[in-house]
């Protein structure tokens, strides 16, 4: 059985206080995404405090997980759930840089990470064709057919209106 996961996004990493959410991923599986990361790093005016929760965290028991990127393509190449979210070695590799002492870095501009999320949306989506188109091809025929038939249907609705039909026409 999976434990559960809990991953925090930004507000709750923010908002809580530090000890209690390095108290929690003591006990919990609590796990940082990636993008998290990324958010820190694009608020240049608390970078380094938020860079500091991120590794108290990480040091107090939390994990770090694979990029939404990753996960997406994994998916779609074994078409099953990804499962274990935590990346288990990349943890373990921070846990013992921080321990040295090593502190999170800015990444090289925030144009690189747009751009990875701009790649990342871009698998996702190639990724959910092919899976869709694998999965259920009788599915999208059947989605495409229903929505024929309602925008038809839609359309005749109005027609005896002509100025709703030429409103319907121009807006849908």
């Amino acid at each position: 059985m999976t434990p559960k996961q809990i991953i925090i996004d930004k507000d709750a990493f923010v908002g809580i206080n530090l000890d209690a959410l390095c108290n929690f991923a003591g006990d919990h599986f609590l796990i940082l995404p990636r993008v998290l990361h990324d958010e820190c790093a694009d608020n240049e005016n608390a970078r380094e405090t938020l860079f500091g929760r991120f590794r108290d965290i990480i040091l107090a028991g939390g994990y770090t997980c694979a990029s939404g990127r990753d996960i997406v393509k994994k998916e779609g190449q074994s078409l099953e759930p990804y499962g274990l979210l935590p990346d288990l070695a990349e943890t373990s590799e921070w846990r013992e840089a921080f321990k040295k002492g090593a502190i999170l870095s800015k990444p090289d501009s925030v144009d690189d990470i747009h751009q990875g999320h701009v790649d990342a949306a871009h698998i996702a989506l190639e990724e959910n064709e092919e899976v869709a188109s694998t999965i259920a091809p009788k599915k999208l025929e059947e989605a495409e057919e229903k929505r024929a038939f309602f925008e038809a249907n839609k359309l005749s609705k109005y027609s005896s209106n002509p100025l709703v039909a030429l409103y319907f026409f121009c807006h849908f």
